[in-house]
């Protein structure tokens, strides 16, 4: 884990959690500490940043951050557990500089719309069939709860690359864009031989972020999409067996290989 230190930051954008390379999460993106342990996102030293696999720092000059003398690639996953100004100016941010921004829309929006600003700036949206359907209400694929009709209907509000509708023990379903009219799509779950498959669920609490963290870790690692939601899906599964959320996400030496990075 990186050393906490004080870091030349203009703003400090990410979230998500999740444990791939051995580093949980510790999230940097909220605009006042208050009683929270976030971070500052305004144009001075972050008084506690700590790296993780998730969600990386833009420095000053608007380059990604470095560990181990090399350059990170840059992930940056935002939530609306935050004020929906604060994640949106994060995206923003993460636009401008080159990173590829993730949209966890979680918890829903719940009597207000979402700015239209958020498919924009947002590469790839991750909700559950809840959030979803909260999206696209209005919809007409909402009425039929088609959740691959809905899951489409946001490249039009303008997500570039892919939404990914998290699917609880079904796994995840990837509606990907790869060209103006080539929209394909694809079911993942759990490898079936992981270990943990065989144990009881004894906690859905925090699944949803151990797979976006998680997912953006092996895409940042290089894994091509379908790959990394796959190895993401196990991630979570592995998560649901243990009671608690960051407390229940497996650490690098607790990952079987077939989860791990080669």
């Amino acid at each position: 884990e990186l050393p906490r230190r004080q870091s030349p930051v203009r703003r400090v954008v990410g979230g998500g959690t999740g444990c791939v390379d051995g580093r949980r999460t510790n999230h940097c993106r909220y605009q006042d500490r208050g009683q929270s342990n976030h971070c500052h996102t305004r144009r001075q030293p972050c008084p506690d940043f700590r790296g993780c696999s998730v969600g990386h720092y833009v420095n000053g000059q608007g380059q990604a951050g470095r560990r181990g003398g090399q350059q990170i690639p840059m992930t940056v996953v935002v939530q609306l557990e935050i004020k929906p100004e604060v994640a949106l100016e994060a995206l923003k941010v993460a636009k401008e500089v080159g990173a590829t921004t993730i949209f966890n829309p979680a918890p829903a929006p719940e009597g207000w719309e979402l700015d239209s600003d958020f498919y924009k700036y947002a590469d790839i949206v991750i909700p559950n069939e809840t959030e979803l359907r909260s999206l696209c209400q209005g919809e007409e694929s909402a009425k039929t709860d088609d959740e691959e009709a809905m899951a489409k209907t946001l490249f039009a509000r303008g997500v570039s690359k892919a939404v990914i509708v998290t699917l609880g023990a079904r796994g995840a379903m990837v509606v990907s864009k790869s060209g103006e009219n080539d929209v394909q799509t694809e079911l993942v779950c759990a490898p079936p031989d992981l270990p943990c498959n065989a144990e009881p669920v004894v906690d859905t609490v925090g699944a949803g972020d151990s797979f976006c963290g998680s997912l953006s870790a092996y895409l940042s690692a290089g894994l091509a999409l379908g790959e990394a939601a796959t190895k993401a899906c196990g991630v979570a599964s592995m998560s649901v067996r243990k009671r608690g959320a960051q407390s229940s996400y497996p650490r690098a030496d607790e990952l079987p290989d077939i989860l791990r990075l080669s």
